[in-house]
């Protein structure tokens, strides 16, 4: 007889992308690390204070911009999917932890647009294309578009 349940775990993530779940589990492994230096031995067994000092050791610490607000995904994500047990983010993700994982964010370099494209380089490309390869065709219509 087959036992009722197989692979739990993989059963949980079977319909998610691998990359989604590498980059949510790097982003665990993060606070995990993080978690650690601080004397927290188990990552899923943490509470608001706990939460909110890591995100403050990781603002202090010129971590990526996006790492907070990476970390309180990769939570969220894995509480939808797996269901934590120890830990009710309800509670441990406060207003305070949001307030710093935002305060990381906006020390995020604003985007910005390159530099035109000058009308002499715009000839030449358009030149070199009625002659090109494949290849290079696909590669100057992208830099024209």
């Amino acid at each position: 007889m087959m036992p009722l349940w197989n692979n739990p775990l993989k059963d949980c993530f079977r319909a998610k992308a691998s990359t989604t779940l590498q980059k949510k589990a790097n982003s665990l492994w993060r606070l995990a690390k993080v978690f650690k230096s601080l004397g927290i031995l188990n990552p899923l067994r943490f509470n608001e204070e706990n939460f909110y000092g890591a995100l403050c050791h990781l603002l202090e610490s010129k971590a990526g911009a996006t790492s907070g607000q990476r970390i309180l995904e990769a939570l969220t994500f894995l509480d939808s999917k797996a269901g934590l047990v120890l830990v009710d983010l309800g509670v441990a993700i406060s207003g305070r932890c949001r307030g710093v994982s935002r305060d990381m964010y906006l020390s995020k370099d604003p985007l910005r647009q390159k530099h035109p494209l000058t009308v002499e380089q715009v000839q030449s490309l358009e030149d070199q294309i009625q002659s090109a390869s494949a290849r290079d065709c696909c590669i100057m219509g992208q830099l024209l578009f």
